[in-house]
């Protein structure tokens, strides 16, 4: 059997089957698309640390507001490629953590979206076909997950809105004509690609009122546009200071009207109003998935008293409404975080320490997707700590502890951790590349043994690792139970060669087709689990994680005589493997059944996985391999490792 891994265009899917996954959004706000200099409005460059916390929270979308024109040569219109380098590390943070992301270009001093106008339109389509033509051969192998989106808020000059007329209109048009045509001709996974156009101004009762379905770009491809707009009802959500015609309104929705502070009580933007909105919205551009790019309040925290409780509450229920409105409506709602704490922010989550600042916000927009609402004052804090140390390629295991469990009822498991130790000893103490793999393991029907790989391990950092569940014949990358209905085994192992450190769990949930997630292990009291040949279980503060070394005084360093490259004591007499010209020749002795084969590479990366049948008694395979280098190979029936052996493969 040859395998081989190579990149090839796919067809994307459509942007409705895109959209249809989303649960809620968050914005990167004040940082990417700062002008010159990220930082300078007083955000740090984000981590993923950031973006982890920005998932556990419940998000699956992150919008990434960017600027190109302040990076770009404006002779040559070349962006720098170091910040495209930047967003690229950026872009990743979320795509490895399975989110998914809109990257657009922002106001960026306002090139494009401050120049609707006759006299700078040939100028401002240089730019856009130059810069997207930049962008997406950049990122034209990334999958679907990633979206561009052509502009911001595109004719904010242009404020009244009798001023935004059709011929400011066919000016925008031929703005997006060129981003699609663009991003288009650069091929690859660009040519099926979901992209986002913006309403006039992302006013949502403008874009309604002057823009149809047929004033969007004619593309090559159909169902690949989605349509955005922004949603900030203004007295309520951004006012400051009271003006001549009107007050900010401090309190917002149903039974959330004040009877002491009547001046600032809202006399529009209410329930009824995002209804109204929404619905002409869904019903002009049925059929098209749209976002809401940008919805926010800001938090009044000058207010003081039952003003300010009142104001919180009303801020949570406005949240709360828009989301649950526009799912309603065909429309994703994606928050505006400023990164800022003081008065009037937008901000939820820390930007520095990663940690939610806003919970009734946060719970607010859980609520309205049926999601499990968190308690702050309950919020896991805790970790558990597993000390663990590889003696040869050995394994270590945490069990899981269930009894019948039904896992038929969910899509994926999601565990966070964190990994931290070294990984260049083998088992005679002499210095060699090392690797740690983890893996969820189920037992079920007459304890039939199946395992699913967590991927590519991070270190230092935290990191929410999934696998897919899935039911029927065992699938590569996936977990897939023998039996899902009731799993009586449960467990997650290490497999590693010469790996010595410390593996923390914050949480092990289960995650359902609609979002939903049922926690099985958040270690937030000091019990926890059973563990299977590691050194020590504890639990303790997530905080103490980082600076945490115990593993380095607990753990050996030099771990016995032999080496597993030299040796393999795993392989028993009867069993061995041998390579020539590339393929892997296999002799082994077991009983009748299926065994597993697994190759990795000595970093841990699966290259292949298949079953093969086994008669009782001696038994050959052969495998043809299209790699070079050392690998591990390991045989398993049911629970039963039959074999495990490090080899050179040279073609």
């Amino acid at each position: 059997m040859f395998f081989s891994v190579a990149y090839s265009q796919n067809v994307l899917p459509p942007a409705q089957q895109i959209a249809d996954k989303f649960t809620m959004g968050w914005n990167i706000g004040n940082t990417m698309e700062v002008p010159g200099d990220l930082t300078l409005w007083g955000n740090p460059m984000p981590t993923q640390r950031l973006i982890d916390s920005v998932k556990a929270a419940g998000f699956n979308l992150i919008r990434i507001p960017a600027a190109w024109d302040s990076y770009a040569d404006q002779n040559t219109l070349k962006i720098r490629q170091g910040w495209l380098d930047t967003i690229k590390i950026v872009v990743d943070y979320c795509i490895n953590n399975d989110m998914y992301v809109v990257l657009n270009s922002h106001w960026d001093g306002g090139w494009l979206e401050e120049n609707l106008l006759p006299e700078s339109q040939e100028t401002v389509l240089r730019k856009q076909k130059v810069y997207w033509g930049q962008i997406a051969e950049f990122f034209k192998d990334y999958d679907e997950k990633l979206m561009f989106a052509g502009a911001n808020e595109p004719g904010m000059q242009n404020f009244d809105e009798n001023s935004f007329d059709s011929g400011v209109l066919e000016i925008l048009k031929s703005y997006y004509q060129v981003f699609v045509d663009t991003v288009r001709a650069t091929g690859g996974n660009n040519a099926s690609r979901t992209l986002i156009i913006q309403g006039p101004r992302t006013d949502p009762e403008l874009t309604t009122n002057i823009m149809s379905k047929s004033d969007f770009p004619t593309d090559i491809i159909a169902d690949r546009l989605m349509l955005e707009v922004h949603f900030y009802p203004y007295q309520f959500t951004l006012m400051e200071e009271a003006a001549s015609w009107g007050k900010p309104h401090y309190y917002w929705g149903e039974g959330n009207h004040s009877t002491t502070d009547k001046d600032h009580n809202p006399n529009w933007g209410e329930e009824a109003f995002v209804d109204q909105v929404f619905s002409n919205l869904n019903n002009k551009f049925s059929g098209v998935p749209m976002i809401i790019g940008e919805i926010g309040a800001i938090k009044r925290i000058n207010l003081t008293g039952k003003d300010l409780e009142l104001h919180l509450k009303s801020r949570a229920a406005f949240y709360k409404y828009v989301v649950k409105a526009g799912k309603q409506n065909n429309l994703t709602a994606v928050i505006w975080d400023t990164g800022y704490l003081g008065n009037h922010n937008m901000t939820v989550i820390d930007r520095n320490s990663g940690e939610i600042v806003d919970w009734q916000v946060v719970n607010a927009m859980r609520e309205a997707l049926d999601f499990t609402v968190v308690d702050p004052g309950e919020k896991n804090s805790r970790a558990l700590k597993v000390l663990y140390s590889a003696k040869d390629s050995s394994f270590g295991q945490v069990d899981l502890g269930v009894i019948n469990k039904d896992f038929s009822q969910y899509k994926s498991i999601e565990v966070r951790a964190y990994v931290n130790g070294e990984r260049n000893y083998d088992s005679a103490g002499v210095e060699q590349y090392g690797f740690i793999d983890m893996n969820l393991v189920t037992m079920s029907d007459n304890w039939t043994w199946r395992e699913g790989n967590l991927g590519e391990v991070a270190f230092d950092q935290w990191k929410n690792y999934t696998v897919e569940l899935a039911e029927g014949e065992d699938q590569d990358g996936k977990l897939v139970p023998a039996d899902a209905k009731n799993v009586d085994f449960f467990a997650l192992q290490m497999y590693s060669h010469g790996f010595r450190g410390t593996i923390y769990l914050d949480y092990i949930c289960f995650v359902k087709s609609d979002g939903t997630r049922d926690t099985l292990y958040d270690f937030s009291s000091a019990s926890y689990p059973n563990g299977g040949n590691v050194e020590k279980l504890k639990v303790i503060d997530v905080v103490d994680v980082p600076s945490d070394k115990e593993w380095q005084s607990t753990t050996h360093k030099l771990f016995g005589e032999n080496s597993v490259f030299t040796k393999s004591e795993n392989l028993k007499k009867s069993s061995k493997i041998s390579v020539q010209a590339g393929v892997l020749h296999g002799q082994i002795m077991a009983e009748a059944g299926v065994a597993h084969i697994t190759v990795r590479n000595l970093s841990g990366k699966v290259l292949h996985q298949q079953n093969i049948s086994l008669n009782s008694g001696a038994n050959e395979f052969n495998i043809a391999m299209q790699t070079q280098g050392a690998v591990i190979v390991q045989i398993q029936q049911n629970s039963k490792v039959l074999l495990r052996q490090v080899i050179s493969i040279f073609n």
